[in-house]
């Protein structure tokens, strides 16, 4: 097919090859900002974004043989013995046990070379998923979405998280042998994929989920006798702290869900902002019973972005999914969303992040527009 711009006809193979040069460049700039990421412990205090540093220690403590990473204690004393002072923050660490591997690698190469590689490596496979959903534009501009930048200082997951909310999306409208390795990527971070997993199930969709449930088990099996049954239950106690409140490193106005509108500085409302996200489950099974299961997975991962307690800017790659299943062309409302990721947070204020989640659940439910499956 052939299209015209400026009396010059340029195929789609060309314009496909003009599209992938802007990635190019994308992810050149994604690399030369990850580089950037402060990973020692001065720079990240200067900057108020330790994320990389708390991967490095947990990394370094992994390949040392340390029993329990969640110990915050544990990574304080690596953190000062590295810096000759202790932090004067602090960060939880929660990522469930079956991904410890991923962070091994923190302690196994150098720190910089990990946080470029992983920000380049997750923008490549963001933009692939979303081309296979929704075509090479909306990759791009996606791509481009203010996540992506804030996501590869940082050294953070979001990226590969909201690659595989996309894998479900494909999964469930275009190749159903994506939707394990989505599911699978999605649960890096579980309070995004509870929604998507509960609605699969309610949905008898339960084949998927149980794949998943396979591969988590024999993932844990491994991990349990390479790093011992300590990491379980520290991290039991570490979830059980922060959605209980009582963890010292709880700071709502850094999130970007509703938990933004809350008070700073008042952890003892972490209960209420859990017992919420958990009521949030209500209008999920009412969306996979009334919904296309492209509209249903939209309104599971925007209403989880809106109500985790633990949502962040970075994360809000996800954002992509409720709208391709809203808009048939979703380029402008995703460059929209992107813009809103990296004005809000240059500014300084979130709160309209989560406006922009509940705004954007209402649409997916009521759309009539949808790519239904």
């Amino acid at each position: 097919m052939m299209r015209h711009t400026g009396g010059r006809a340029i195929s789609d193979k060309q314009q496909e090859l003009v599209l992938w040069l802007n990635t190019l460049v994308l992810a050149i700039a994604c690399g030369f900002i990850a580089r950037r990421s402060p990973t020692a412990s001065s720079a990240c205090e200067e900057f108020n974004c330790c994320d990389a540093m708390v991967f490095r220690g947990v990394g370094n403590l992994l390949v040392t043989g340390e029993p329990n990473v969640y110990d915050w204690n544990q990574l304080a004393a690596w953190w000062g013995g590295i810096s000759g002072t202790a932090p004067s923050i602090v960060l939880p660490f929660a990522y469930p046990p079956p991904f410890l591997p991923y962070f091994e690698l923190w302690g196994v190469w150098d720190p910089q070379f990990v946080v470029v590689g992983i920000a380049v490596l997750s923008l490549l496979l963001y933009r692939s998923a979303i081309s296979r959903l929704a075509g090479p534009m909306v990759a791009l501009v996606a791509c481009a979405g203010g996540w992506t930048f804030f996501n590869a200082f940082l050294g953070q997951t979001g990226l590969l998280v909201a690659t595989g909310g996309v894998l479900v999306a494909l999964g469930l409208s275009k190749n159903p042998r994506a939707l394990l390795p989505g599911l699978i990527l999605l649960s890096l971070k579980p309070h995004y994929a509870l929604y998507t997993l509960v609605g699969l199930v309610l949905s008898g969709r339960w084949k998927p989920v149980a794949q998943t449930a396979a591969v988590g088990a024999l993932l844990s099996v491994w991990v349990t006798f390479r790093y011992g049954t300590t990491q379980w239950m520290g991290w039991i106690e570490a979830i059980t702290e922060e959605l209980g409140g009582s963890h010292p490193s709880l700071d709502f106005e850094h999130m970007s869900g509703w938990i933004t509108l809350l008070p700073a500085g008042k952890p003892e409302l972490a209960p209420l902002a859990t017992l919420l996200f958990f009521l949030g489950l209500v209008p999920i099974a009412m969306a996979w019973n009334r919904l296309s299961p492209t509209r249903a997975l939209g309104v599971s991962l925007a209403l989880a972005c809106l109500l985790s307690p633990h949502a962040h800017p970075y994360d809000l790659g996800l954002w992509v999914v409720p709208a391709i299943a809203t808009w048939k062309e979703p380029t402008k409302p995703v460059l929209g969303l992107g813009l809103l990721v990296l004005i809000t947070c240059s500014l300084g204020f979130r709160f309209p992040l989560a406006i922009a989640s509940a705004w954007l659940t209402w649409q997916c439910w009521r759309s009539q527009s949808s790519q239904a499956n």
